[in-house]
């Protein structure tokens, strides 16, 4: 069997920090650096898991929500008043508070999508972090040939996108679908740029972790994701790579 080198141990020790395959196992026990990454996996997924789980509803939610009279225990000389009463609203109160009790628990108990999609992209993030190039440096042209050649899109040349520092480049499988991966030199550390060539969410929504926040954003035809530390002005990147993506198709 071969051995498994440090860049796919860690791939594959952030994309499944719970990995129990021999081959996974026994590259584990190789060095004290990657048990000590192991370890390090371990701690952020269950910190991840913490902070997206779904509490269950109360017992008493439904009660509370409907607080609705029990009609058989209602004088039966009550009955026709109430449905004689002039007010549509009053008898649509029931109703009502059946749908909202419907719409509400839908969602309320609802997987969250969104949180699923954090989890890949910034197990991702931190996978790729020990093999980018803080010195690496790649020209709008470089970064436009392997953006068409992945996703068919391509950034607009303008004084903006050409005065961004792109330090790496990479195609990569995140949210279940091939993307690009490039990372630029920002203000205050590195900004991480996924491209998606398919759209994963209706609208733009923030992700966060302790150490990273993030956006995703629907394109027209796919999702950018702008993630960087939390001092990062990651919004204006967002609204600068956004304004300036085409696509080839």
């Amino acid at each position: 069997m071969k051995a498994m080198n440090d860049k796919e141990f860690t791939e594959r020790l952030w994309a499944n920090p719970g990995d129990t395959s021999p081959q996974f196992r026994e590259a584990l026990g190789h060095s004290d650096a990657r048990l000590d990454a192991y370890s390090k996996a371990l701690a952020f997924e269950s910190l991840l898991e913490k902070s997206l789980k779904i509490p269950a509803p109360a017992t008493n939610l439904e009660q509370r929500l409907l607080q609705i009279p029990d009609l058989a225990r209602m004088d039966r000389h009550a009955l026709p008043a109430a449905a004689n009463d002039e007010s549509v609203i009053r008898r649509l109160l029931p109703v009502a508070a059946l749908l909202l009790l419907a719409l509400g628990l839908g969602a309320y108990l609802k997987p969250d999508s969104n949180a699923e999609l954090a989890r890949d992209l910034f197990s991702h993030v931190y996978a790729e972090t020990p093999y980018m190039n803080p010195d690496g440096d790649y020209s709008l042209d470089t970064v436009n040939t392997q953006l068409g050649q992945v996703v068919g899109a391509h950034l607009e040349a303008s004084p903006a996108t050409e005065s961004l520092q792109v330090s790496f480049v990479k195609d990569c499988y995140v949210a279940k679908q091939i993307a690009m991966h490039f990372v630029l030199h920002g203000n205050n550390g590195d900004v991480n740029v996924m491209l998606l060539p398919e759209q994963v969410s209706g609208a733009e929504f923030t992700i966060s972790d302790e150490q990273f926040n993030g956006i995703v954003s629907p394109a027209s035809r796919g999702t950018l994701v702008v993630i960087g530390n939390k001092q990062e002005p990651i919004a204006e990147y967002s609204s600068l790579l956004s304004s300036n993506l085409g696509w080839e198709y």
